[in-house]
């Protein structure tokens, strides 16, 4: 749009939640290149302005009780040259983790290394949610949550299911479904914590 790239994913997510934002609020910075995005800035050309998205978080914390901001990779995916990482991002606004991880085997290493690398950093780590869930898992992904719950210690707070096609409205409807699992076990998981008290911490860069 207007030589601007779309990003599809805000644009699926802010249609699947009814919301009329535009897009160049909830995704400031959009880059075309499929890369980590402080790589992706610099072969652009495009410096990864952090006021940009200082000033559309501000504005959505005012349009909104709740909002989730994504990472992009991981938590050490550089996000201004190499020198601000996805991890510096989560502790510059001061908001706790959730973090996505995949069924498979594997899983358990990545993401047991990703919750412990959040907690040595101080960031704190609400839970884990399960993506692509199959609907006929194997050994490995029947047991792999239970087994990242109880070397982390820290909750298992849902399964995504595997859709075949989400843009569909029986897609809509089961991922809809599955996220309201995830915001009530949050709930209760932060019942009586009142909402996170993000802000901005020092300058990152």
């Amino acid at each position: 749009e207007d030589g601007r790239p779309i990003p599809t994913d805000a644009r699926f997510a802010r249609d699947l939640a009814g919301l009329s934002e535009p897009l160049e609020l909830l995704t400031p910075i959009c880059l075309r290149l499929p890369l980590a995005p402080g790589v992706a800035a610099a072969r652009e050309g495009r410096p990864v302005d952090l006021e940009e998205v200082a000033q559309s978080l501000t504005e959505l914390a005012r349009r909104h009780d709740l909002f989730v901001v994504e990472g992009a990779g991981g938590l050490y995916v550089p996000l201004v040259d190499t020198r601000f990482l996805v991890l510096d991002m989560i502790r510059w606004l001061r908001l706790p983790l959730v973090v996505v991880a995949r069924p498979g085997l594997g899983t358990i290493n990545h993401t047991l290394l990703t919750v412990k690398a959040a907690q040595q950093a101080g960031v704190p780590v609400l839970g884990v949610v399960i993506n692509r869930y199959p609907a006929r898992p194997s050994l490995a992904v029947e047991t792999n949550p239970g087994v990242i719950a109880a070397l982390s210690g820290v909750p298992i707070l849902g399964k995504v299911p595997e859709i075949e096609n989400i843009f569909s409205e029986e897609g809509k409807t089961r991922f809809l479904m599955a996220m309201e699992e995830v915001r009530l076990a949050l709930a209760s998981r932060t019942a009586g914590e009142g909402p996170a008290a993000w802000g901005f911490g020092e300058s990152p860069c």
